[in-house]
């Protein structure tokens, strides 16, 4: 009888046991697919497009990532050596193995599910409308007329020749207007693009063959190529604007750099006189944009090859105006060839390099044949060229009726080897020149001009600096994004501790992009040892203000909106104090010294 009490008891005992570990083995399962399901959630919503960061809320941006987006995995371990925690809203429970469920996920076993499996997409797509729910179109058509308004108020003052228009004058009145044969260290299309301009409103010549700086306009037609600046100039801020919206910033961020090229004294005053460098920076901003829409493209599919002509002839077009635009295509075809942010479709094939190439070629080529084509006279260019063709040149004294001009092969090699060796022989110093390293700061600007005006009795000035404020973010912006990827995420990412999907590695990876533009764009500079301008930073510069907005979007809502805010009052304040020295405004001698903050003598 004892003998089967005990037996009995035993049994009841055994089937406790066993109940009890089936109910934990229950939980345990329970609780480990909430985990997962949590992961794949939270990795499901990262690789959503949507606007959300925009909206109303006030979610973590990129750069602060929330708990279910950047330190899942390093709270999952914690939580799981202690018992339970929170992982994404899921539960992490204690393993027999001393272990946490939440580990299986981190080390990227079958436990990471569909979110470990799933191939993070792009985040460069549109996110949401513009403000107050106003198109992007909108908006960039505000930035564009805004820039526009800006650059032509008082187009023609001063009157007079300022500083390097000097040059520009000369090449479209003196030489290619008469046909006489010049040389420039610039590559024609920037002049060309002015004497189209010239001669389709008919601005015949006014002004002596030699013309000098400082020299009144008089009967001169001058304000329209002026103008073609301003266009040039005004369409910058649009574009820069839509490059960000396709690069997936939001619509608040994108503002940013927009505004800056719209009210950067350094843009202004270059593309409100007869120069080149509202054209550079527009068609190198042009070839950026398109390239972005080239990269985002189908393969294989009309469209994409549409962007890759368009994204190669503007890059063309862009060293066409001046060579130091170089720098562009090289960024862009090294991102064509390695790939990018903008997802799998980044890099060209083989066959699509060699057509980018073959566009970009041709347009560069066929500059100099309309060069030397509208140049048959002789002029002061002339000595920079092989004796045969000098003695192709009307007028030359080494001309020779009847002679051959030499092929135009060799006459276009030597040619762009001259422009070269020239800009390699500059050695003269000049008064307002400024080495690289003081472009960030502004520290050093530039008299363009100087005048009395007898009605007030004030001086006036033409000076050429950047927009304090511009400055300002854009410094803080260079200092703070590299510090954020050495100390955060690189320490991050070599633990392996974020998610794929998460859009911290398409901010690291837009700011990386910015950053390479910056220092490729500067690098002519480090290296040459002739005189340098301010104006030289420009492209620079404005790779600097997309690193602000690519910094700015990586901040949570409200913290953002509070920046572009504060940064778009004081860029507008620092417009408007400065804008005498834009317009030739007459000033009395303490207001002009009042703003002489830096190195602005």
């Amino acid at each position: 009888m004892a003998t089967a009490v005990a037996a009995v008891k035993e049994w009841l005992l055994s089937a406790m046991v066993a109940a009890q570990l089936g109910v934990r083995a229950a939980v345990r399962r329970r609780t480990t697919g909430a985990a997962r399901e949590s992961w794949a959630a939270a990795a499901a919503a990262e690789e959503e497009d949507s606007d959300d960061r925009d909206q109303e809320g006030d979610e973590w941006g990129a750069l602060l990532p929330t708990p279910t987006t950047g330190n899942v995995h390093a709270r999952g371990r914690r939580a799981g050596a202690a018992g339970r925690g929170p992982v994404g809203g899921g539960t992490i429970v204690a393993r027999a193995d001393g272990g946490a469920a939440g580990d299986d996920l981190d080390r990227g076993s079958d436990a990471g599910g569909a979110a470990k499996r799933r191939r993070p997409r792009s985040h460069c797509v549109r996110r949401g409308g513009g403000p107050w729910g106003l198109p992007d179109g909108v908006v960039a058509a505000a930035l564009g007329a805004l820039a526009l308004a800006v650059r032509l108020w008082r187009l023609r003052s001063p009157p007079e020749i300022v500083f390097d228009e000097v040059h520009f004058v000369r090449f479209v009145w003196s030489n290619y207007w008469a046909g006489r044969y010049l040389f420039d260290i610039h590559p024609p299309l920037g002049k060309l693009i002015l004497l189209a301009v010239a001669k389709a409103i008919g601005a015949e010549p006014r002004l002596p063959q030699t013309p000098l700086n400082g020299m009144a306009y008089g009967a001169q037609v001058y304000a329209p190529l002026r103008a073609t600046s301003a266009a040039f100039g005004a369409g910058t801020p649009p574009l820069t604007y839509a490059l960000c919206r396709e690069l997936g910033l939001s619509w608040v961020a994108a503002l940013l750099p927009g505004l800056a090229g719209a009210l950067d004294h350094l843009v202004i005053v270059e593309s409100r006189l007869i120069l080149l460098d509202a054209q550079l920076h527009f068609f190198i901003v042009a070839a950026l944009y398109l390239a972005v829409r080239l990269w985002k493209a189908r393969r294989r599919t009309a469209a994409r090859l549409r962007w890759l002509v368009a994204t190669a002839a503007a890059g063309a077009a862009a060293v066409g105006v001046k060579f130091t635009a170089v720098a562009t295509p090289l960024l862009i075809a090294g991102v064509s060839l390695v790939g990018g942010p903008t997802g799998a479709t980044t890099r060209l094939e083989v066959w699509e390099m060699a057509v980018a190439g073959a566009v970009a070629g041709a347009l560069y080529v066929s500059l100099f044949v309309v060069h030397f084509w509208l140049l048959p006279g002789t002029g002061d260019g002339d000595g920079f060229m092989l004796m045969p063709f000098q003695a192709t040149l009307k007028g030359s004294p080494h001309f020779k009726e009847g002679a051959p001009r030499p092929s135009f092969w060799r006459s276009f090699l030597w040619l762009n080897g001259e422009m070269y060796r020239a800009n390699a022989r500059i050695t003269a110093t000049h008064g307002w020149q400024s080495p690289w390293y003081t472009w960030p700061a502004s520290v050093r600007g530039i008299y363009y001009h100087g005048g009395f005006d007898t009605a007030t009795g004030y001086n006036t000035q033409v000076y050429l600096i950047s927009n304090p404020a511009v400055v300002a973010v854009t410094l803080l912006a260079l200092v703070a994004f590299p510090l954020w990827m050495a100390a955060w995420y690189a320490p991050r990412v070599i633990r392996g501790v974020l998610l794929p999907a998460s859009r911290v590695h398409h901010t690291a990876a837009l700011g990386g992009l910015c950053l390479a533009g910056y220092a490729l764009n500067l690098l002519p500079y480090v290296l040459v040892t002739r005189c340098t301008f301010l104006y030289h930073y420009i492209p620079a510069g404005w790779w600097a203000q997309m690193l602000v907005a690519v910094a700015v979007d990586g901040l949570p809502l409200r913290p953002r909106r509070a920046a572009v805010g504060v940064s778009a009052v004081a860029i507008g304040v620092a417009f408007l104090y400065w804008a005498p020295w834009i317009y030739a405004t007459p000033l009395s001698s303490a207001a002009h010294a009042r703003r002489r903050w830096l190195r602005w003598s």
